[in-house]
């Protein structure tokens, strides 16, 4: 799978990423064997951070070569190759991590974006310098996400706020049960999940339904000085089950209404209906 978007040259911590110190095998000068390091992170918004990845690939400065491979974890088993192997499977099948210079040292580094990684996926890197090779290898597991319906998502409060109702998607998890969201709402990468709760219902005419609960999310706007809004549902936000009689998700219509609480680290915009109606 060489599903990528670009390489690019970076010096040392050009990102932020989940450590700054530098791994052992990747100091220039203490090493007598090519060595390789990955670190995953967030891709940046306009990605699609549940199916897409970032991977910064190190090397030490006897490396001279640099290959990195994603698939299935799944095909990846399937081979069962030794280490020895798999690296040899990784530079015959894999790209080859290029930059301005001859050769990747432990002062550089190469960003890759990976994009629609969907299920579980092995990331593989090999260093290599003539027959020596290292192999490092970290995973990924991407949500893949189907569409159900378009329709308008009209939410009260923030509709009170000067945000009017918008078109939008529903979508549903494939890997996780009961998970949905509407896609992009009111900015793009930043998704309003919500999960169906218990065994579905049926109310008094007999429709089927499912009661849902919205867990505490940025929407990717801001209130004033007060910083980022997020959303979550009342029950939620009270811890009291009772609210989530008024969260119900109609399948057969994929009609959803939600009690939501928007909110700022300060404290609450207010509450009231968000409603998503799908197109006819």
């Amino acid at each position: 799978m060489k599903k990528y978007i670009y390489i690019i040259l970076a010096a040392t911590a050009a990102l932020s990423l989940s450590s700054c110190q530098k791994e052992v095998g990747t100091l220039a000068g203490n090493d007598t064997a090519p060595h390789a390091v990955l670190t995953t992170f967030a891709p940046g918004d306009e990605y699609d951070s549940d199916c897409d990845v970032a991977v910064r690939f190190t090397a030490n400065d006897v490396t001279t070569d640099l290959y990195y491979l994603a698939e299935k974890t799944a095909d990846k088993n399937a081979r069962n190759m030794s280490d020895e192997q798999y690296a040899d499977y990784v530079v015959s099948n894999g790209t080859k991590v290029t930059t301005s210079v001859n050769q990747i040292d432990g002062s550089q580094s190469a960003d890759v974006v990976l994009q629609s990684l969907f299920g579980d996926n092995t990331i593989s890197v090999v260093a290599s310098n003539g027959s020596a090779k290292h192999l490092a290898s970290t995973t990924f597991s991407g949500l893949q996400w189907v569409t159900l319906a378009t329709g308008t998502f009209e939410s009260k409060k923030m509709s009170a706020l000067g945000i009017p109702a918008m078109k939008t998607s529903l979508q549903k998890c494939e890997q996780l049960e009961g998970t949905y969201r509407f896609k992009d709402l009111y900015k793009k990468g930043y998704h309003y999940v919500f999960k169906t709760q218990g065994k579905a219902q049926t109310d008094a005419d007999g429709d089927t339904f499912y009661y849902v609960t919205v867990a505490g999310q940025e929407i990717g706007l801001t209130y004033g000085s007060y910083g980022n809004i997020s959303v979550r549902d009342v029950a939620t936000w009270q811890g009291n089950d009772a609210y989530l009689q008024y969260n119900t998700f109609y399948p057969d219509y994929n009609y959803v209404i939600i009690w939501a609480q928007y909110y700022v680290s300060a404290g609450n915009l207010g509450y009231d209906d968000d409603i998503f109606t799908a197109d006819e």
